[in-house]
């Protein structure tokens, strides 16, 4: 089957804090549960420190895979988009707690906002 591309936004803060994960640790615990790095980064989003992904998923299993990850990792959701899979939403085990995916919130790999990102594509 065909990988596709999925981008991401997991913050580095677990829970309310001080703890945090590392970027190194991160990118490696999401390579471990079927996510392949393409590219990462650090931004300061509008609560945290956040890794910015671009991977590739399995269209079958990614949302299964970013679940287990945030898991993993200790966070209550995974910001996820991935205009191939069509998929937009916060994946994790307490994505109640984060309401709907928002473009306004979700950080590119260019340090913009999505919806930036989407107003100028249109």
């Amino acid at each position: 089957m065909t990988r596709s591309t999925i981008y991401l936004n997991v913050g580095l803060v677990i829970g309310d804090g001080p703890e945090s994960n590392t970027e190194e640790h991160t990118a490696a615990t999401l390579a471990r549960h079927g996510l392949e790095i393409v590219n990462n980064r650090v931004l300061v989003s509008d609560s945290e420190p956040t890794l910015v992904v671009e991977a590739l998923a399995e269209p079958g299993t990614a949302a299964q895979d970013v679940y287990s990850a945030a898991e993993a990792l200790r966070q209550q959701a995974i910001a996820c988009w991935s205009p191939q899979m069509r998929l937009a939403e916060n994946i994790g085990p307490r994505s109640d707690l984060w309401g709907p995916f928002d473009p306004v919130k979700f950080w590119t790999l260019a340090g913009c906002r999505l919806s930036e990102e989407l107003r100028r594509a249109a």
